[in-house]
């Protein structure tokens, strides 16, 4: 959690919910599947 240091609060929320977009779609494909 350190480099949150090198990085602004919104870019922290940003990346934590692309991640987590990434990770829904993911679910999503493997479900149609």
């Amino acid at each position: 959690m350190l480099v949150i240091g090198h990085f602004t609060f919104i870019d922290t929320i940003i990346w934590y919910y692309s991640c987590h977009m990434k990770l829904l779609t993911f679910r999503e494909t493997e479900t149609k599947e």
